[in-house]
């Protein structure tokens, strides 16, 4: 680890641009909160377009399994939700792999019946995506997980 660091800052003095990155790293772009219903019937959805990209110098190919999305208004919980990406991307990158990717998610029906008031008319909502780096075809390990955030104002309520 200290080695990898080393290399980073010498890397960051001689003012070369590589990329260090050992695992998935993510930057969400924007975020967009959609909420319906109200009470039992409130459905809470997000749209987050997430930059997602591996380190050239990474040992090998890495894949991001999804684990859910929460939102947060003045840091009370408002929704959590399962959160997928599209079909067709199947979330591993090679080393120097860098895409764009909107993941998209919804409450069921009901299960946060307080987030309309929370969500609606608040701003900013805070959106955490968490996700878990793996290295494909291994057993998951405990403590690979990662975590990307962003602020939104972009809440529309019906």
């Amino acid at each position: 680890m200290i080695r990898w660091l080393a290399l980073a800052l010498t890397w960051t003095v001689a003012g070369c641009t590589v990329d260090t990155e050992l695992g998935v790293a993510a930057e969400i772009q924007s975020a967009a909160v959609s909420v319906s219903g109200t009470g039992d019937t409130s459905v809470v959805s997000a749209s987050v377009p997430t930059r997602f990209r591996v380190g050239e110098h990474a040992e090998g190919r890495r894949m991001f399994v999804l684990q859910r999305a929460e939102l947060t208004v003045g840091g009370t919980p408002a929704a959590q939700m399962g959160i997928d990406y599209p079909a067709g991307f199947t979330g591993q990158l090679d080393p120097g792999d860098d895409q764009t990717v909107t993941l998209t998610g919804s409450t069921m029906p009901g299960a946060f019946p307080d987030a309309p008031g929370l969500l609606c008319g608040a701003s900013p909502v805070h959106v955490i995506v968490r996700w878990q780096d793996v290295t494909p075809g291994m057993m998951p390990l405990l403590g690979d997980y990662g975590l990307a955030e962003v602020e939104t104002t972009d809440v529309t309520c019906d």
